[in-house]
């Protein structure tokens, strides 16, 4: 981990969204289960809720800057009895919205996966139908 005056900071990409891109990237969704894509298309439920959670801390973030300017602390304040940053605050800030959008992104990729798949098992289904109906029409004729 990176120092950076008082505070400690991630790395740009050592965080869980890149942890989730390195991850994803050696994923192989062609020969992924249709139970593994659904469970991964099931991220977009995950990240809805991680949006509500990021809508708290963003809300608190605020209130935390309005009593700075208030009392007169513009590069810090105090609350709770904790220092709170600010730069530390919007790179948390930053980094929830990079977690968010990579989870949104693993979701939508691996629906659209298993949607193609359902499609072409449906594609599949369809051309035997007819096969089927074909030869069935020509025996009894």
């Amino acid at each position: 981990m990176a120092k950076t005056r008082s505070h400690t900071t991630i790395p740009h990409g050592l965080g869980a969204a890149g942890m989730l891109e390195f991850f994803f990237e050696r994923f192989d969704t062609s020969t992924a289960s249709d139970s593994e894509l659904d469970f991964l298309s099931g991220c977009s439920e995950a990240a809805t809720l991680q949006a509500f959670s990021f809508s708290s801390l963003a809300s608190n973030a605020a209130c935390a800057i309005d009593l700075a300017r208030e009392s007169a602390h513009l590069g810090a304040c105090e609350r709770a009895g904790a220092r709170i940053d600010h730069s530390t605050l919007l790179f948390q800030l930053a980094s929830e919205f990079k977690l968010i959008g990579q989870m949104m992104h693993i979701a939508s990729e691996a629906d659209w996966c298993l949607r193609q798949r359902l499609s072409d098992r449906l594609r599949v289904e369809l051309f035997r139908r007819d096969q089927t109906d074909e030869y069935s029409s020509r025996e009894g004729a």
